[in-house]
């Protein structure tokens, strides 16, 4: 999953915010000693669990496993399951309610963002090979949006919302637990390097997929054109991603900077009645590739013969690899050898990469009855 927060400037405000199967599989309510000395299968063992208890889908731990919340009337849970040995661990219970979690780019680090009131929330980072607590910061926020410095996972952005959708940006150092508000910057951003942010202008009545990104540099204040006339943008370790929309010819323009070589790449365009749709996509870095949802035809997104195509793109040959066929533009979250790909809007469907096919991951009980 991409770490870094990817940053599509037409995006509406309020969507920022929001069978057939082995005979092997494991629910979350059986014994783990069971499985315990379970050696990895050939084929995905599906995770069986009540629909009630389910949360939310963080991301990959490694090539097999990931991290998935489970949520009580008061508790909430972490864990882990493995998709090839059917093991699911309990690392984290806690009293509270959870509203997202991320992991960091090295997947060492742990945000929990918990919030029991309406306007109350906190957040803190646990290291992931001990659960310990290392940061907490009480946060006065309606909605809270984060993103990790892939250059130095110690620096974290924060942006809180409130009701009326007013704002204030803050930059975290979770090793000198420090806190601090940065002041007349726009809502959507991510970090651009160790000490410096990137961004577009922003308002809540803009829609224009034109802009130009800026970058400011937090110790001196100082801000600095970066790029123009850009529709989204995304920052991964090594690796920056702008998009350009095409209005006349109805396409997308991928360039990746920072790998071995700069890469250019041209996708369909497909669009609402009043914004475009970014294709999702996600990047194996491990595998040099780029997974992405690559629209069929440019054009209304709604259209009866429209559809997308889940390719892979070799960043080193450029060679693209049709993985299957579906309807719909959903969230992606890869393996970092590019293996397999969490898909689906709850990310419970898992794409095999080399086989080509798609299966479900995470099944209700109450499906099962």
């Amino acid at each position: 999953m991409k770490n870094a927060a990817l940053i599509v400037y037409s995006l509406s405000f309020a969507v920022f915010f929001a069978g057939c199967f082995p005979a092997n599989k494991v629910s979350m309510h059986e014994d783990p000693s069971v499985h315990s000395e379970a050696e990895p299968f050939d084929s995905i063992i599906p995770l069986v669990i009540s629909e009630n208890d389910f949360h939310s889908v963080v991301d990959w731990t490694d090539n097999t496993a990931f991290i998935y919340i489970t949520q009580s009337q008061h508790f909430f849970s972490v864990n882990k399951y493995d998709i090839l040995t059917g093991k699911s661990n309990v690392i984290l219970t806690r009293e509270g309610k959870l509203n997202t979690a991320s992991l960091s780019p090295s997947k060492e680090l742990l945000l929990l963002h918990e919030a029991d009131e309406v306007y109350g929330a906190n957040a803190s980072v646990l290291m992931m090979n001990s659960m310990k607590e290392v940061w907490s910061q009480p946060i006065e926020s309606y909605e809270l949006a984060y993103s990790w410095n892939p250059a130095d996972e110690r620096k974290i952005l924060f942006t809180a919302f409130d009701e009326n959708w007013e704002y204030e940006v803050w930059t975290a150092d979770i090793e000198k637990s420090e806190w601090q508000q940065l002041s007349g910057i726009p809502p959507f951003l991510t970090w651009s390097s160790e000490a410096s942010i990137i961004y577009q202008t922003w308002s809540k009545e803009m829609t224009e997929p034109h802009q130009a990104v800026y970058e400011y540099f937090i110790e001196t204040g100082i801000e600095k054109q970066a790029y123009d006339d850009v529709f989204a943008f995304d920052l991964l370790p090594e690796m920056f991603i702008t998009v350009k929309v095409d209005e006349e010819k109805e396409s997308f323009t991928f360039e990746i900077e920072g790998y071995t070589k700069k890469i250019v790449f041209e996708v369909p365009a497909v669009h609402t009645y009043s914004q475009w749709v970014l294709p999702e996509y996600d990047i194996a870095q491990e595998a040099g590739k780029l997974i992405l949802f690559k629209p069929n035809k440019s054009g209304e997104l709604y259209s009866k013969d429209k559809g997308f195509s889940l390719v892979s793109l070799n960043l080193n040959t450029n060679e693209e690899t049709i993985i299957n066929q579906l309807a719909n533009n959903e969230p992606l979250a890869c393996s970092p050898n590019g293996l397999y790909c969490l898909t689906g809007y709850q990310l419970t469907s898992i794409a095999e990469i080399e086989k080509g096919e798609i299966s479900s991951l995470i099944i209700f009980e109450e499906d099962l009855q």
